[in-house]
């Protein structure tokens, strides 16, 4: 009996797609598969590397996967045109989704005229960004300061803003 395995099929297969500033990586799992994405790049000549990443809880680092970053994408467009599609779609999804976090960014500085402690952006931001109809109002306000505390840290982290004893202010 003889399998046939498309490249298609293999790099749609068992993985995740992920961008960050920009750059598209596939992440798949497994050392076979990894074996066989590796031939579906180089039986379409596609230049790619690669890193090993592990799970902050695999003390033991025995269960790598693999994400690959890629010279130019266009290698996708006619060999894998569903992949190629998703890796565009991701890259507008993480430019609106830093677009977003730029805007309520800068509601958060243009609220720190003076320093405020995190109680009052807490409820700054409850009113500025979750309107009581939106949609998923219940589920936003569930992470409401996991969320406004990750835009401060980022503009801590960006020399933004700093943290005064129990209040944040710009720099």
């Amino acid at each position: 009996m003889e399998i046939k395995l498309t490249t298609d099929w293999i790099l749609m297969y068992n993985r995740e797609i992920e961008t960050i500033d920009g750059v598209c990586y596939l992440i798949i799992y497994g050392n076979l598969h990894r074996y066989l994405v590796e031939l579906a790049f180089k039986s379409m000549n596609v230049d790619y590397e690669y890193e090993e990443i592990y799970d902050d809880g695999d003390e033991t680092w025995e269960n790598p996967h693999y994400r690959y970053s890629f010279g130019n994408l266009e290698d996708f467009k006619e060999s894998c045109s569903d992949l190629y599609e998703e890796f565009q779609i991701n890259i507008l999804n993480d430019i609106a989704w830093k677009k977003e976090i730029n805007r309520k960014q800068s509601i958060i500085l243009s609220f720190l005229d003076t320093p405020k402690t995190l109680r009052e952006i807490h409820a700054y931001v409850k009113t500025e960004f979750y309107k009581t109809g939106e949609k998923d109002h219940k589920t936003l306000m569930k992470f409401l300061k996991t969320h406004t505390i990750y835009l401060i840290n980022d503009l801590i982290e960006n020399d933004l803003i700093q943290k005064y004893k129990n209040h944040f202010g710009k720099i």
